[in-house]
């Protein structure tokens, strides 16, 4: 599969690529059929290429162009009703939008490295989550143009930055938050991520959870019960078991975020959404 080309969104006044293809989740939660769009290129194997935008923390799609049976196939033609935009309910998912130069190229999919990556958390077309990091630098080559002074400093940058990985440089909740969650949980919500190292305002907020019979109280207690580093490894394998089972049960990739716990991994690293 080669690299291929992003759908594009609209956000904060920029038009961006977007490393992600929310529409093909509306014909896997609905009962509408998907469009056999046609294949025109190996950059583009979906055959479409979507338009998107934010408003008000909502996610909007705003375009389709693509062909189906030799004739355009546009918005219209999937939902008749709309005027300039649909609103993306069906959406659950991380979008990518990258930021910046590309810094390394990758033949394959999305798997390219920009300098930055900005990743919207939506949760029923609501954006609730936005995070944004800065990348590693890939080890410089020598340009056109090049002095030892220029070379000099980004091979600096380079070794500075080591094997560490991305660099975090926001996360920050929308006003979606209370619209997902209601506002008493939101209040709970903020306050944890008001103080993410400290333990009072989760413990206060399982016994919330647990007046309310949720599961995701016990789930709260677990994980700050996390074995010290050089415990035991049997303790601690015993512990990831536990905590593997009450991750099945909670089922909300969301609030595992907001929460700041480490969410499962696919075989490649990237957070699983589901599991």
């Amino acid at each position: 599969m080669t690299a291929q080309m992003g759908d594009f969104i609209r956000y904060a006044g920029e038009n961006c690529p977007l490393f992600a293809n929310p529409l093909e989740g509306y014909f896997e939660v609905t009962s509408v059929p998907r469009p056999e769009f046609e294949y025109r290129n190996s950059a583009c194997w979906r055959g479409y290429v979507a338009s998107w935008k934010v408003v008000g923390d909502v996610l909007q799609l705003t375009g389709i162009r693509g062909r189906v049976a030799g004739l355009p196939f546009g918005l219209r033609a999937l939902f008749p009703a709309a005027r300039r935009q649909v609103r993306a309910d069906w959406v659950t998912d991380v979008l990518r939008v990258p930021r910046g130069e590309e810094t390394h190229y990758v033949h394959m999919g999305y798997d390219s490295t920009y300098e930055r990556d900005l990743y919207l958390q939506v949760w029923g077309g609501r954006v609730v989550l936005i995070e944004e990091f800065e990348n590693p630098p890939p080890e410089p080559e020598w340009e056109a143009g090049d002095t030892d002074d220029t070379f000099g400093r980004r091979f600096q940058r380079y070794i500075d930055w080591g094997n560490a990985p991305a660099r975090q440089l926001r996360s920050e909740v929308t006003a979606q938050l209370e619209a997902v969650f209601g506002s008493d949980e939101a209040a709970f919500l903020r306050a944890v991520r008001a103080e993410p190292s400290a333990r009072t305002p989760r413990l206060v907020y399982a016994d919330w959870l647990d007046d309310r019979g949720d599961p995701r109280a016990g789930f709260i207690r677990h994980e700050e019960a996390r074995p010290p580093a050089g415990t035991d490894p049997d303790a601690t394998a015993e512990w990831e078991r536990v905590r593997a089972e009450q991750l099945r049960r909670v089922k909300h990739w969301l609030w595992v975020k907001l929460m700041g716990y480490p969410l499962p991994k696919t075989r490649w690293g990237a957070e699983m959404t589901e599991w």
